[in-house]
């Protein structure tokens, strides 16, 4: 039995082991084709990795981001992220939005400008819910696909709730009651008082003279 040939044989096997593993520890971001410990030896020293499965690259039921905001009274803005294809048997079509009182539902087609109808043909990433009463809402949407091939229509998967955009409408404020008005040196001071409905924020007194009126009055 020749020892040193033996010796020699399983340096050998361990020399291409390591430098098996040393190869695809540094490609693992490039997507090399094994696991970081190289996985298992075969006989002649070759390396027998697991494939490896990269992270950094979306399916193609990812679910787009979304947000919401009030853009005046009785509507939300609703605003999402372009849906990922990365499959050329499918293409992009459209859009499903649902809203919801609450980011974890239960949710309903949404209405208005944010309608399946609206939104189910077209690839903008963006649509206003108008109509809405005072209240709480959450939005989520889901990219419509459909197979280049046959032309069937899939829903994706539906993202997260958006946070929750709140509406609380003003109401408009009455006529105020009759001034009061206190003459002063040189100046008048009017008393001004609301009246029913909405809070006001402000006043605009409007004088006008008379000259039959009588100083004093």
């Amino acid at each position: 039995m020749d020892v040193r040939n033996s010796a020699g044989s399983a340096g050998m096997v361990r020399l291409r082991a390591g430098i098996a593993v040393l190869g695809c520890t540094a490609m693992l971001l490039a997507g090399c084709g094994g696991t970081s410990d190289g996985g298992a030896v075969d006989g002649s020293g070759a390396s027998t990795a697991s494939p490896v499965v990269r992270g950094d690259v979306a399916s193609d039921d990812a679910a787009p981001k979304i947000s919401a905001s009030a853009t005046g009274a009785g509507q939300i803005e609703v605003t999402w992220q372009q849906a990922n294809v990365v499959s050329s048997a499918k293409r992009l079509v459209g859009y499903e939005v649902q809203v919801a009182s609450g980011v974890n539902g239960p949710w309903s087609a949404a209405g208005s400008g944010c309608a399946k109808a609206s939104t189910k043909s077209s690839i903008s990433t963006s649509c206003t819910a108008t109509g809405l009463a005072d209240g709480t809402y959450s939005f989520r949407v889901a990219a419509l696909k459909s197979n280049v091939a046959t032309g069937a229509e899939t829903t994706g998967e539906f993202s997260a709730g958006s946070p929750a955009v709140s509406l609380q409408s003003l109401a408009a404020p009455g006529a105020p009651a009759t001034p009061s008005v206190a003459a002063g040196n040189t100046k008048v001071t009017v008393t001004v008082a609301a009246g029913a409905g909405g809070a006001p924020t402000s006043f605009t007194v409007t004088a006008s003279s008379s000259s039959s009126a009588s100083a004093g009055t």
